[in-house]
């Protein structure tokens, strides 16, 4: 049993978020959440070599109490080099990695293998990854841990610039969304839209996107996809996989507005949907949001009502211009108590300790 005053936490960041500003949002969390909560940690940032200083992680690996955080999202088997992950099995420190995104490769990935427990935002992927190694070594968790960046008050929200936000990639259906909401009613609200260039966007930033966040009322979020494959069969569909700028915007003190297509329930159905929004990107395609859908896989009912959920850019207008005083501070309520249950810091970590 770990002793929670003499945690401390080796953290592995691939050279994959090292070369990517916007991606370094992950290591942003983590350590905020870290030093938010008094524990020390030591972080191994890899170059596109891999080089190791190994003088210095035998030193770390010497201590007693380490846990290793492990950046695990790629699929790929060369993120960190063979060596130093054996060299932490062999001083016998717990690993838990993170994999966000669905891909039979990552099964095959060392880290599978090695790793004591596995972190997943999609509750239907952890059940389909332990079903196929035959372990119980995958976890759902419902979001990366995020230090609260804004209160949650009346006065806070109604002075905030803009009234409708969005940063993220140009994904064909969210496009479709925001293009047709802008030609109906861009007059008429202040937003900020941007789809970014991940290697141009003056917004490709961690620090840059957090400060359009804590300026906007309201934030559009969909699911990272328009549908998620079974990697284990290819028959077998869900709703998208969970994207973790809701997270960020309930911890900016923003209240979420949630549009997500239905998903396909066969073959045929996928291709019709993909095709409708990729080849007809600007037409109206918008009117196909599923209002029984939610941005995480568990979620808790009785925190519905803290977000906006449409149907169509029309609905988003009308339940905006509907929203009475009383309502928004009633959202405002329940996004502060879903944060605290879900995405705080201390909740990341209880469950590790629950683990190790």
């Amino acid at each position: 049993m770990f002793l929670k005053k003499e945690i401390k936490f080796l953290l592995l960041i691939s050279k994959y978020r090292l070369n990517s500003n916007i991606e370094s949002d992950y290591y942003n969390f983590i350590t905020q959440s870290i030093e938010y909560c008094g524990y020390k940690y030591f972080t191994l940032k890899f170059d596109k070599n891999l080089i190791v200083n190994y003088k210095y992680v035998v030193n770390i690996l010497k201590k007693k109490d380490i846990i290793v955080l492990a950046e695990a999202n790629i699929e790929k088997n060369n993120l960190y080099p063979d060596s130093l992950i054996y060299l932490i099995k062999k001083n016998k420190h717990p690993i838990i990695s993170f994999f966000a995104d669905i891909d039979d490769n990552q099964i095959k990935s060392k880290f599978t293998k090695f790793s004591d427990y596995i972190f997943a935002f999609d509750q239907h992927y952890v059940d389909w990854a332990n079903k196929n190694i035959k372990k119980n070594k995958f976890y759902y968790i419902h979001s990366f841990p995020i230090v609260k960046y804004s209160k949650n008050s009346l006065l806070n929200f109604k002075n905030r610039r803009y009234d409708i936000s969005y940063l993220g990639s140009e994904k064909s259906f969210r496009v479709s969304f925001i293009y047709n909401f802008l030609k109906c009613y861009g007059k008429k609200y202040l937003t900020f839209f941007r789809f970014l260039n991940f290697k141009k966007s003056i917004f490709n930033k961690y620090s840059s996107y957090l400060n359009v966040l804590i300026k906007s009322k309201f934030y559009f979020c969909t699911r990272a996809g328009l549908y998620e494959k079974n990697p284990f069969n290819k028959f077998d569909y869900n709703q998208g996989r969970y994207a973790g700028r809701i997270s960020e915007a309930i911890a900016a003190g923003c209240i979420p507005v949630y549009w997500q297509p239905k998903k396909p329930n066969n073959f045929i159905d996928k291709f019709i949907l993909k095709n409708r929004f990729y080849r007809f990107k600007y037409l109206n395609s918008f009117f196909m949001g599923d209002k029984n859908s939610r941005p995480y896989d568990v979620f808790d009912e009785n925190f519905k009502d803290m977000m906006l959920i449409v149907d169509s850019p029309q609905d988003l207008n009308d339940q905006i211009n509907s929203l009475t005083k009383n309502q928004i501070k009633k959202k405002l309520k329940l996004l502060n108590a879903f944060y605290y249950k879900f995405i705080h810091p201390k909740v990341f970590f209880k469950k590790i300790f629950s683990l190790v």
